[in-house]
C-alpha cells in the first residue's frame, strides 16, 4: 500500500507512533483525555498502595501524613496539609489518629504559642523501615515494563502539564 489515503478506507497503522495516535484519537472520541487517564492512573496507584498498607494497619491518608513527616519533621498541621494537597480539616482527624497511636506528637511553638508543630515519635520513625518499602513496591509495579527513559519522559511531561495548568489563564500561550 502506498502512503496515500484511500477513499473511505482507514489507513493501517504502521509502527508505534501511528498506534499511539490511533489510541489518542479513540480516547478523545470517547471523551477520555489527559484528565481521565490521570484520574484512572491515580486511582490505580492509590488502590495498589492501600493494598500494601492494609497488612500494616495503615490507611493511605495516614501514610501520606507520615511520609510528609519523613521528608520534613516538625511541620505545622497547615504545612502538612498543604504538602499533601488536602484541606486542613481533612488532616485534623488523621493527625489525631496518629497521635492516639503514639506515632506523632504535637508541640506548641516557642516563638508563637498559637502554632503547633508535628514531630514523629521514635515509634513513628521506626515505621519508616516498614512503610517505605510499601511505596517502593508500588513504584516498582507501576514502572514494570517501562525503561528509565520512559519514566524520565513521563516525569518531564507531567511536570510540564502541571506548570502549564498552574499558570494564570492570561499568561498561557496560544496552544494552551
Amino acid at each position: 500500500m502506498s502512503g496515500k489515503p484511500t477513499r473511505g478506507k482507514p489507513q493501517p497503522s504502521r509502527g508505534p507512533a501511528s498506534a499511539a495516535h490511533a489510541d489518542l484519537d479513540l480516547l478523545q472520541r470517547q471523551g477520555r483525555g489527559i484528565g481521565k487517564l490521570l484520574r484512572l492512573g491515580h486511582r490505580a496507584y492509590c488502590v495498589a498502595m492501600q493494598r500494601e498498607l492494609v497488612g500494616h494497619n495503615f490507611t493511605l491518608s495516614e501514610w501520606r501524613h507520615l511520609r510528609t513527616l519523613y521528608d520534613e519533621d516538625g511541620l505545622t498541621p497547615v504545612e502538612i496539609s498543604q504538602r499533601i494537597g488536602i484541606e486542613r480539616a481533612s488532616s485534623t482527624a488523621v493527625l489525631q489518629s496518629l497521635e492516639r497511636r503514639q506515632l506523632i506528637r504535637r508541640v506548641r511553638s516557642r516563638k508563637d504559642r498559637r502554632n503547633l508543630h508535628v514531630f514523629l515519635t521514635p515509634t513513628g520513625e521506626k515505621l519508616r523501615g516498614t512503610l517505605l518499602p510499601c511505596a517502593v513496591a508500588v513504584n516498582g509495579a507501576a514502572r514494570n515494563g517501562l525503561s528509565n527513559d520512559d519514566v524520565f519522559t513521563f516525569f518531564r511531561l507531567i511536570r510540564t502539564m502541571i506548570a502549564n495548568l498552574e499558570r494564570p489563564a492570561g499568561r498561557r500561550g496560544p496552544m494552551d
